[in-house]
């Protein structure tokens, strides 16, 4: 993926591309949401900066169009469809008559489809979920009452019916099973008190509070997939003690 945060801009040192693309072509009313979906977003999005968590959004919205229009739509098909990567939208949004000239897709257009994929990445930052599961269901959602050929685009991806939808799908998903972060932050032996880390370690607590506490508290000791320092810390130490000698015997 591109170094959005430290690439510079037509060779202006203290101008990045993704401060370029952000104040270029994303609307006012919907940056000033950014600053509360840090709070929200899924944990592995939370060190990028919004036009970072965008490139992430857009990188996951291929393969999850290709699966999904595959399985609902036409399987060969599915195959080949081609939305738009992010390098895409950067070429045609700095160069619209030559993309224009290529595809017949105006800079509104692409404009529409790149903010479209800003506030889909942002509802899903709301709802706290990871891009590809949010963009699968959603796209699946649409699917299933649309009457066209062509794929959904990034604007039908935010209604507030398929959000509610979303939600409670979510809610399911995570009283099956146990997710986790892949963010090397998030790695036991390197939790430092930072607050996205504590925040983490609690939200993994509420979630085997959900489960047999005990069992799956030290499975994920075991597991390597908590920090201990991090219970320690939210949970007392005695509390803590509790546990791992509970898994001793």
């Amino acid at each position: 993926m591109l170094d959005l945060r430290s690439t510079p801009y037509e060779n202006q040192p203290n101008v990045t591309l993704g401060d370029v693309l952000t104040f270029r072509y994303v609307p006012d009313k919907l940056r000033k949401f950014e600053r509360d979906l840090f709070t929200t977003k899924w944990w592995d999005y939370r060190f990028m900066t919004p036009i970072e968590a965008t490139q992430e959004f857009i990188a996951a919205y291929r393969p999850a169009a290709r699966v999904v229009y595959s399985r609902l739509l036409d399987y060969q098909r599915g195959q080949h469809i081609s939305p738009l990567l992010f390098e895409d939208f950067i070429e045609r949004l700095e160069n619209p008559k030559q993309a224009l000239a290529v595809n017949r897709k105006s800079l509104t257009s692409v404009k529409a489809d790149f903010t479209g994929h800003w506030r889909a990445r942002q509802v899903a930052d709301a709802i706290g979920i990871p891009y590809r599961t949010f963009i699968e269901f959603m796209l699946a959602e649409r699917l299933g009452c649309w009457d066209r050929a062509a794929l959904p685009g990034p604007a039908h991806l935010y209604s507030s019916i398929g959000a509610e939808k979303m939600v409670k799908h979510w809610n399911e998903v995570l009283r099956t099973r146990m997710h986790y972060a892949e963010h090397y932050a998030y790695m036991p032996e390197n939790y430092r008190r930072a607050p996205a880390q504590t925040a983490y370690v609690e939200w993994l607590v509420g979630q085997a509070r959900l489960r047999p506490f005990d069992l799956t508290m030290r499975s994920m000791i075991d597991a390597g997939k908590i920090s201990v320092e991090g219970l320690r810390h939210v949970l007392g130490a005695d509390e803590v003690e509790r546990l791992l000698t509970s898994r001793s015997h």
